[in-house]
């Protein structure tokens, strides 16, 4: 077998790769440790931060739930006057009605009744 100088180029590569691959200077723990304990008092940071929007987000919760149950009671006091409002708009034809069956005789006594009512 015949080495050419390429083969022993390439060889003595290899073997350099290999030492400085084993033999290579290891990181230090210490040297990320500041940056492990930024990461860690941000974390921190931001856990409390998280409660105290859950703590906020309850509170919207319940507001919220308030200003519904509001809602809904006013629409039931709309739809209660609306029913109203309609009653009276139908009953106007109907007072009208009773007052042409009126005669004279029943003007005066209504009128004298009501003055009666008042004077007491």
């Amino acid at each position: 077998m015949k080495l050419t100088f390429e083969k022993i180029l390439i060889i003595v590569l290899t073997i350099s790769l290999v030492f400085t691959w084993v033999f290579r200077p290891s990181k230090p723990i210490d040297m990320y440790e500041d940056e492990i304990n930024n990461l860690k008092r941000v974390n921190k940071n931001l856990l409390l931060s998280n409660d105290s929007l859950k703590l906020e987000n309850l509170k919207l919760n319940e507001d919220i739930s308030k200003i519904l149950i509001t809602i809904d009671s006013t629409k039931v006091a709309l739809d209660s006057n609306q029913r109203k409002i309609n009653e009276l708009e139908n009953a106007k034809g109907n007072i009208g009605n009773v007052v042409r069956k009126l005669n004279v005789n029943g003007v005066t006594r209504e009128l004298s009744e009501y003055l009666n009512r008042r004077t007491k």
